[in-house]
């Protein structure tokens, strides 16, 4: 099995930035890293997250990197890769079309072999066991109508990100994030991280 880190914020501190390159096994500048950006609604130039994360990856050393939208491009091209980043936006349009391409079996095919995977936000949501937490949270975000909520089962973690910022989970009810997380604990016998942004789970 490769290695997995879960973000919430992406290389947001030095110490998560840190933590990646600790886990690799090969020079930065060999390595070839695709970013899924499918989930965005701007995909790739006009995309600020995106462009922040190729900049991160030039500081770091490495140059080979290639946007990668799985809705329209060919899912085999992550298997020409060493690390497979997975940027953050909607979860169910992310987890529809990375089961519609077939990249779910790819990824894991990836993480088991050996590869390096890192997942901010929606990216680390969707390679745990399922979404149920966001469909909870966020239901208006399925613009899919996404039937079979479960994720790509890479990892057994169920991570909320942006722990900690209440603006981003509005409530009609007026209930606090970690009301709302407690309660999904309770009604589905499981654990969830609580990942703010400066966090990482290294797996």
């Amino acid at each position: 099995m490769g290695k997995i880190l879960l973000t919430s914020a992406g290389f947001y501190t030095g110490a998560i930035r840190s933590r990646f390159l600790q886990c690799f096994e090969i020079k930065p500048e060999d390595a070839r890293i695709s970013i899924i950006t499918t989930a965005s609604i701007n995909k790739k130039l006009n995309n600020e997250f995106a462009l922040k994360i190729l900049r991160d990856f030039h500081e770091m050393g490495m140059k080979n990197v290639r946007f990668v939208n799985i809705e329209f491009e060919e899912p085999e091209i992550l298997r020409q890769s060493d690390v497979i980043y997975l940027n953050g936006g909607n979860p169910f349009y992310l987890l529809y079309h990375l089961k519609r391409s077939g990249a779910d079996t790819i990824i894991r095919e990836f993480a088991e072999n050996g590869g390096l995977l890192v997942g901010v936000s929606t990216g680390s949501i969707v390679l745990g066991p399922d979404i149920k937490l966001m469909q909870q949270f966020s239901p208006e975000m399925d613009s899919v109508g996404l039937d079979d909520l479960t994720g790509l089962g890479v990892t057994d973690v169920r991570v909320f990100p942006h722990y900690g910022d209440e603006t981003l989970y509005p409530d009609k009810q007026g209930r606090r994030v970690e009301e709302r997380i407690l309660e999904f604990e309770r009604s589905h016998h499981c654990y969830v991280n609580r990942l703010r942004d400066d966090g990482v789970i290294v797996i």
